[in-house]
């Protein structure tokens, strides 16, 4: 799952990744600060790639990356984005994509994605990377989001 937390007055903000096993424990998570994003949805497209760069980095073979910005989703599983300011950004996504032996895209509610919600707001000044044992500040938004799911 992926998330951004964007300020339209400075273009700034944070984006939050975690990656579950397919029964939904902890793998891995991160988050990241951004200092520039034109929009939300380009902060959440930068979400998705390092989500996905995350989930490269621990060995994950099969991935589905979910995220509760539609636009983005849609975008991904149409594959039409050559002509969007942000082309290079989606087209890397799909080639990180390519890595994985399946990689599917999928829309979740908001309710189900609080991990990455409170990660991406929790962004400070340099990107953290949490393996095999989640940060505090999530353990139970975890329990909540498989709960929901």
């Amino acid at each position: 799952m992926t998330k951004n937390s964007f300020n339209p007055e400075n273009l700034k903000g944070g984006i939050g990744a975690v990656i579950r096993d397919d029964r939904g424990r902890f793998i891995a998570a991160c988050n990241d600060p951004v200092h520039y994003a034109i929009d939300a949805n380009t902060l959440e497209a930068m979400a998705v790639r390092r989500g996905l760069a995350l989930a490269n980095e621990v060995g994950c073979p099969k991935i589905i990356v979910q995220s509760d910005c539609l636009q983005v989703i849609e975008t991904l599983q149409s594959g039409c984005f050559s002509s969007m300011a942000a082309a290079a950004l989606f087209e890397d996504i799909i080639v990180q994509a390519s890595t994985s032996s399946k990689c599917d895209f999928s829309f979740c509610n908001r309710e189900a994605n609080s991990v990455v919600d409170c990660l991406a707001r929790e962004t400070g000044t340099l990107p953290l990377v949490w393996v095999d044992e989640p940060p505090d500040f999530i353990t139970a938004l975890l329990i909540d989001d498989v709960t929901i799911i």
